[in-house]
């Protein structure tokens, strides 16, 4: 890692590197991101470590993707290292950290204007929706009615690599179980349909019916076999609508 230094200095960051009995002594707190490798991070406990002492911390793993997967980890890349894609990491959390800096003045609007406030709270909310929108994992957001789950949903979807394709919508409460079976996925016109390529919304996912919820399912079990279908994107009450099957929950309960 220490040959990325130069790149990383060029970006404007100060690194620290360490291997060994040093990476052991590091003060995990005082680093914004962390990039370390994957299998030698699992091996010695890194990632959970990190997580526990500086829960702040944001942390990039570099390997095979079975080495590298875990829930406290924003962004796993392969090797061969993409080192742009790594630097691009590092620069969106800095930006997150340093209140944009006006370098996208469109979305700094957009954040000011839909998370009011400069509280840790809010800082963290703003960083955690800005490095989901990476993914394209199914993300589940939690909140009272009326806290702004279908505003995040927006802005998860404006700031990932779907911006430029659909963002469609449906409330399951507003809708008995076969109708909303068939709006999500029967025809042309269906919302799984329409959202292509971009981002479905699903508004109170635990008020959906068994029909709908095996329909979901199914969706999520097969749509890495269509590169162009729709990320799936669901509200739900922070004490829940009703209850959702197991196999769903599942699947659903990615990134929240």
């Amino acid at each position: 890692m220490g040959a990325l230094e130069p790149a990383f200095a060029r970006r404007g960051h100060s690194v620290v590197c360490a291997s060994g009995s040093e990476a052991a002594r590091v003060d995990f707190s005082a680093a914004d991101l962390i990039v370390a490798g994957a299998e030698v991070a699992n091996r010695a406990g890194l990632v959970t470590k990190i997580a526990a002492e500086s829960p702040g911390t944001e942390i990039v793993l570099v390997g095979t993707t079975e080495a590298a997967v875990h829930p406290d980890v924003i962004e796993h890349l392969p090797r061969p290292l993409d080192v742009d894609r790594l630097l691009a990491v590092a620069d969106d959390v800095a930006d997150i950290l340093d209140g944009e800096h006006l370098r996208e003045p469109v979305d700094l609007v957009a954040y000011e204007t839909l998370f009011a406030g400069d509280s840790p709270q809010i800082r963290d909310l703003v960083r955690r929706v800005r490095l989901v929108a990476r993914s394209d994992a199914p993300v589940w957001i939690f909140g009272d009615d009326g806290s702004g789950r279908a505003v995040a949903a927006r802005v998860i979807h404006d700031r990932s690599p779907r911006r430029t394709g659909p963002f469609v919508a449906l409330n399951s409460g507003a809708h008995a179980d076969e109708h909303l079976s068939r709006l999500l996925f029967h025809g042309d016109d269906a919302a799984v349909v329409r959202a292509r390529e971009g981002t479905l919304f699903l508004e109170r996912v635990g008020a959906s019916g068994p029909i709908t919820q095996r329909e979901l399912v199914h969706y999520l079990e097969t749509r890495s076999q269509d590169e162009r279908s729709a990320r799936l994107v669901v509200g739900a009450r922070a004490s829940g609508d009703s209850l959702i099957a197991p196999e769903l929950h599942y699947r659903l309960k990615v990134l929240e």
